[in-house]
């Protein structure tokens, strides 16, 4: 089966989703006959990340500085013990200090840099589960990985959804940090293992950001 890709929509712009199920696609607001499907019907995924988003918070476009933030939101209640170990859903809002995020050099898809969780607080006994996003172009670090330490997750969480937002701490590492004027669509793969608060997991769902300069 082909992942579920669910776009992020801009206010403002046009609503053009496609949903891919046993090979076969459709717009949103269409709504296929039978017939026009030749077998049976189309069942979207019970769980899926519904967007990405990587944002500027700092002061240069394109590069990736302590304040700039990555954010991935889920349609429905993420399991949060799936998260971290000791985290409940009985909290719906959280915002955690000491993580640390990784630039991962040339680790995508085509050499491309990625941006991963690679340290948590001790309360996360065996890390922070979040999964990868591809940033889809090599410029943002070079020469090696650039890290960034006392880094901040936030959560908020409502009946139906789940928003995740990494915001970039202080930067080190061996890697140099670049700034990159060519937009490229980043693309969001979770972690296997985060389910939904009724233990459905996440599967193969990504989610793809617009085609823009990241951070």
């Amino acid at each position: 089966m082909k992942p579920w890709r669910r776009p992020l929509v801009m206010a403002g712009a046009p609503l053009l989703a496609i949903a891919l199920s046993s090979g076969l696609a459709f717009a949103a607001g269409v709504a296929p006959t039978t017939k026009q499907l030749a077998t049976g019907t189309i069942t979207g995924p019970a769980f899926y990340v519904n967007s990405i988003q990587d944002t500027n918070n700092s002061t240069i476009a394109g590069k990736a500085e302590a304040g700039d933030r990555s954010i991935a939101l889920f349609a429905g209640q993420v399991q949060q013990s799936t998260l971290c170990s000791t985290w409940t859903n009985g909290t719906s809002s959280r915002s955690v200090l000491g993580f640390t995020f990784t630039l991962n050099d040339n680790a995508g898809s085509g050499g491309t840099d990625t941006l991963t969780v690679t340290g948590a607080p001790a309360a996360c006994v065996g890390g922070f589960r979040f999964g990868t996003v591809d940033l889809k172009n090599a410029g943002y670090v070079t020469g090696g990985n650039a890290t960034f330490t006392n880094s901040r997750v936030a959560l908020s969480q409502t009946a139906s959804s789940t928003t995740l937002t990494l915001t970039l701490g202080t930067a080190g590492g061996a890697g140099t940090l670049g700034t990159v004027a060519t937009a490229s669509a980043a693309v969001y793969t979770p972690d296997p293992a985060i389910t939904s608060n009724a233990a459905v997991a996440i599967g193969l769902n990504i989610a793809t950001t617009t085609t823009s300069v990241q951070f």
